[in-house]
């Protein structure tokens, strides 16, 4: 059924976003979700959404508090030859998109985010925010090794992104 339903909308054109998990907290294990992934990737999917839900808490790779349960979503991306192309996360919580952010770099795809916070997200993106700031130092002065041929210096160029 699900094969079917993504080959069929990418036969017409569409681009395919599925999601794994389950709204109602009812848990699925790793290795499940990790064969929905896969299989839907196979079957043509161009991204697949991780379920977080609004709340974000015990759901999926969350635990009853909002913690990102850290082995089972690197469990979760084990195998995938790049998990920050393919897959969104719905992350509703600041302390879920630090660690994703932590994890997958600033462009990760981030999903269930509340209008009112997507300019404190950018700012968590862009290192402008204690939570983030030593990840995009860290960035920038590796940038300004590369470019000055080892030596940290003021000059050269520094990519923003990080």
């Amino acid at each position: 059924e699900r094969r079917r339903a993504i080959q069929s909308a990418k036969a017409h054109g569409f681009k395919v976003v599925t999601e794994v998990g389950k709204k109602d907290g009812t848990p699925i294990p790793v290795l499940r979700m990790q064969q929905i992934i896969a299989d839907d990737l196979e079957y043509g999917a161009d991204k697949v959404i991780i379920e977080g839900r609004e709340s974000g808490k015990a759901v999926g790779i969350y635990d009853q508090n909002g913690n990102m349960k850290e082995a089972e979503m690197e469990a979760l991306v084990h195998g995938l030859p790049c998990p920050e192309a393919v897959l969104i996360w719905e992350a509703p919580l600041k302390s879920q998109q630090v660690s994703l952010i932590k994890r997958f770099g600033p462009n990760v795809n981030l999903g269930n985010i509340a209008p009112e916070e997507t300019l404190a997200l950018q700012a968590l993106r862009c290192g402008l925010r204690g939570d983030t700031l030593r990840l995009c130092l860290d960035h920038m002065a590796a940038n300004c090794r590369r470019v000055s041929g080892g030596e940290v210096s003021s000059g050269g160029n520094i990519d923003a992104d990080f």
